[in-house]
């Protein structure tokens, strides 16, 4: 008679193969095979490039199969940290092993496919033709970049441990970000989303969503945010209140009209152009150092309590009055096409550029800037301009005022100098030897010495009073528009410029070439 096994036997054998139920899942699944598969549009014998990081042992030493028999053969090694060329036999290759790092860009992969990467940790896939990218299987990722392609689908539920996504440049409708607690940097733009929630995404930092179709970003359980780059959307509002670290905002080219950052006084860079705003209330931003905000409705503006600031655009707007006295650093001003009548500077000690053209200016100081390099004050109602302390000047264009008399002798810098549509009648360009582009038409000019302007490039210098041209020692001008000289009558060139440069240049038809004779040395 047999004997039945007791109650703890049965135990026993139940534990026993319960380990070795385990047991044999746990080495299976440790030996898994892992495997990418890329699939590009390149053609057979075409170099493909990948560039793998890893940390392989010799049971799971990566390597790629590039005619995707599932062999590896002797060409089909992998040098980790290191740019790999390979001339592939299929459009199919398949890589194999533990990877931690994945650089395939530049390839012309229309898919990608891991079936298994428990150890990747970043992807990188950009400027390809992706209109497949599956990464279910490597939870370990942190970093992917798969901008510049084709995307309409991007599935990232399993990313968990995702901390920087760039998909920026694809066809993506909609993104689920909802997983991805730990996501620092987002860049999605120049997408067709329409919405994007970021409520999960409490890490964030820096979001990156221009170029794309939203109508509203809410961006309030983001505290950690410091740069927002929302521009080229179809927002008409952003509640910013609690992006108390905000540095950087880029939200132009929107329907925003009203824009309150008065808790936003860490920021360093606003640009807000091409928006709605009809007031702009920057009294709490200290820290500012650019700020673009052309092409609003601004009817004033105050920056007089940023001290700091480096850089302004405020053109476009509907501003009478601008004044930048108290911003000693400012290096760039743009503030044309607004009706200025009045431009208050002070100590701008740092200014190298001002824009100020096409405004009702009758008067303008830039007598303490000494670095100014580029002044741009045409189409005003000047009568006068003093530009004898600015000797870095290397391009002045004041046409269309009305000025009679310009001194240019301290601005040896001078490169382009524009001056017509004024009332000048006298120009003395004698000190202005780096001169390579002059304009001076539409003046009262009955002479103008070029003898020392030897780098002079382009003359235009139609409807004045001219009788005669001396272009002799001006060996480089290749234009010469001197049409609408009722007087003008002789231009004196040499022979050079008579066989080389004259068949593009214009003339009245009553003058001249007078061409000199070179002296023969015989």
């Amino acid at each position: 008679m047999k004997k039945c096994p007791n109650s703890k036997t049965m135990f026993t054998l139940k534990v026993a193969t319960a380990f070795l139920f385990i047991a044999t899942f746990t080495s299976c699944s440790k030996y898994k095979r892992a495997k990418i598969i890329l699939t590009t549009e390149l053609q057979l014998n075409e170099t493909i490039s990948v560039n793998i990081s890893t940390d392989y042992n010799e049971e799971n030493k990566p390597w790629i199969d590039i005619n995707n028999n599932g062999k590896k053969d002797d060409d089909e090694t992998i040098i980790s940290n290191a740019k790999n060329d390979y001339q592939i036999q299929s459009n199919k290759i398949t890589i194999y092993g533990d990877i931690e790092k994945l650089f395939c860009y530049d390839n012309r992969l229309t898919s990608i496919k891991i079936t298994h990467a428990p150890k990747l940790k970043l992807l990188h896939c950009y400027n390809n033709s992706l209109t497949e990218l599956k990464i279910n299987h490597c939870p370990m990722l942190e970093d992917l970049n798969c901008s510049k392609n084709n995307l309409s689908k991007l599935d990232l539920t399993d990313q968990t441990m995702l901390k920087r996504l760039d998909c920026t440049e694809n066809n993506l409708a909609e993104i689920n970000l909802n997983s991805n607690t730990l996501l620092e940097d987002l860049k999605c733009g120049k997408n067709r989303l329409m919405d994007i929630d970021i409520t999960n995404n409490k890490r964030l930092e820096n979001l990156f969503c221009h170029e794309n179709d939203l109508f509203t970003l809410d961006t309030t359980e983001n505290i950690k945010l410091k740069t927002i780059s929302c521009f080229s959307n179809i927002i008409s509002e952003l509640n910013l209140n609690e992006n108390t670290n905000l540095k950087e905002l880029y939200c132009y080219e929107n329907k925003i009209s009203k824009l309150d950052l008065r808790q936003n006084r860490a920021l360093e860079k606003l640009y807000c152009g091409k928006n709605r705003l009809k007031s702009l209330d920057l009294s709490e931003n200290y820290t500012l150092n650019e700020l673009n905000c052309l092409s609003n409705k601004l009817e004033s503006l105050n920056i007089s309590s940023i001290e700091m600031l480096e850089f302004l655009n405020c053109a476009r707007n509907n501003l009478k009055t601008l004044d930048i006295s108290n911003n000693i650093f400012l290096e760039k001003i743009y503030c044309g096409k607004n009706g200025l009548e009045s431009l208050v500077t002070g100590k701008n000690r740092d200014l190298k550029e001002l824009y100020c053209s096409e405004n009702n200016l009758t008067e303008l100081t830039v007598n303490k800037s000494s670095l100014l390099q580029t002044l741009y004050c045409y189409r005003n109602s000047l009568t006068a301009l003093d530009t004898t302390q600015n000797k870095r000047l290397t391009d002045l264009r004041f046409h269309n005022n009305k000025i009679n008399i310009i001194n240019l002798k301290k601005n040896t810098a001078l490169k382009k100098l524009s001056v017509s549509n004024n009332n000048i009648e006298e120009l003395n360009i004698t000190n202005n030897r780096r001169l390579e582009i002059l304009w001076c038409y539409s003046n009262s000019l009955k002479n103008l010495n070029t003898t020392k302007n030897i780098e002079l490039k382009e003359l235009y210098c139609r409807s004045n009073n001219f009788t005669v041209l001396n272009l002799v020692d001006n060996p480089n001008l290749d234009i010469l528009i001197c049409t609408k000289n009722q007087f003008l009558k002789k231009i004196h060139i040499t022979e050079e410029q008579f066989q080389t440069k004259t068949e593009n240049w214009e003339k009245p038809d009553g003058a001249e070439f007078i061409v000199k004779k070179v002296a023969n040395s015989n």
